[in-house]
């Protein structure tokens, strides 16, 4: 019975496939939202380990904080546009708690962010908080904190 679930599965993949939310090509069995090449080539920004970083520099003399980053670089027309699309207008909150875990992971390295108590999701755009995209959002300091 497990081989024709496993066939009757397969079969489903083949008509429906499960695309990677960054490149759009098929993704394989023990894949969850991004392909395994999109997950290594992705620009990571790695700013969690330099603490005077871009992200942190455009709050310098506007509000305290103890330190700020940004998971991924943004390209108009790259992959993580299509990420970040997917997660807004097409509904992809485990995308959200996907990009959540992969903040935690690279937190837990950084001695910066060690006993850290609130992350906060910050629009990149005033229009963001109209459109829902604070909400989908939130999702990722809420995934960050409990991986």
């Amino acid at each position: 019975m497990n081989s024709v679930s496993k066939l009757f599965q397969d079969l489903i993949a083949l008509l429906f496939p499960n695309l990677c939310n960054g490149c759009g090509h098929s993704i394989y069995h023990g894949e969850a939202f991004l392909c395994s090449k999109c997950l290594f080539t992705i620009p990571y920004t790695d700013y969690h380990l330099f603490p005077q970083n871009k992200v942190a520099k455009q709050f310098w003399g506007r509000v305290p904080v103890n330190a700020a980053m940004a998971l991924l670089y943004f390209k108009k027309g790259g992959k993580v546009q299509n990420i970040i699309h997917n997660l807004k207008y097409r509904n992809q909150t485990s995308l959200g708690i996907k990009l959540g875990e992969m903040i935690g992971d690279r937190l837990k390295t950084a001695p910066d962010y060690a006993g850290i108590d609130l992350v906060i999701p910050v629009p990149l755009h005033k229009k963001g908080k109209e459109t829902g995209a604070t909400t989908k959002a939130s999702l990722l300091p809420m995934a960050s904190l409990q991986h």
